[in-house]
């Protein structure tokens, strides 16, 4: 297990590709499960316990869907379970760092210095996990890094948008929804 979180981390910094991992049903399962606690612990800081769960199913399942569906297009099935266990694993890592600085974030004030800090972290991670992302890609697609950040770029909108269709935020969830336009339109990539 420590060995894989290894590798996690490896991809995390950009320096293992998804073919490094194996390509096992179970790391898949083992990466899921871990982006799962994790962007659901970052959830509940904004999101009531049924609209957290519901926003991280989603936001597990859209991109593994537009993954699958591209690789069949792109006759490369067979690297889906590595690419998306990469994806998982890595984004986990990333939410471990983000974690601390979510009571902050949503409860940021971008007039205080150390609020305009915590934005500013968030949304480096959230440039941190396109890289992350592109770097996958690219090994997985076989194309370029410009390429790869724009395939990036593009799950990630498709899943945001995604998942406002499928979760929109409720009439509650107004100041929520202004504090995310006003600090980090991103926030978190894939949550």
């Amino acid at each position: 297990m420590s060995g894989l979180l290894h590798k996690f981390v490896q991809i995390a910094l950009l320096r293992a590709s998804p073919q490094d991992l194996p390509g096992f049903a179970m790391v898949l399962w083992i990466a899921v499960g871990l982006v799962f606690i994790t962007s659901f612990a970052g959830l509940l800081f904004a999101y009531p316990f049924d609209d957290a769960l519901i926003r991280c199913l989603a936001a597990i399942a859209i991109p593994a869907i537009i993954l699958y569906v591209a690789l069949q297009i792109k006759r490369m099935p067979s690297r889906f379970l590595q690419c998306y266990s990469a994806i998982c694993g890595a984004s986990a890592v990333v939410y471990v760092l983000a974690l601390p600085l979510m009571p902050t974030f949503f409860g940021a004030s971008v007039d205080t210095l150390s609020g305009k800090l915590v934005v500013m972290v968030i949304l480096l991670l959230d440039v941190w996990m396109l890289l992350i992302t592109a770097h996958i890609f690219k090994h997985t697609f076989d194309v370029g890094m410009a390429t790869g950040f724009s395939l990036a770029l593009g799950l990630m909108i498709l899943t945001l948008l995604a998942i406002e269709a499928v979760v929109p935020a409720s009439a509650g969830h107004d100041e929520l929804q202004s504090l995310l336009t006003d600090n980090s339109g991103l926030m978190m990539a894939m949550l």
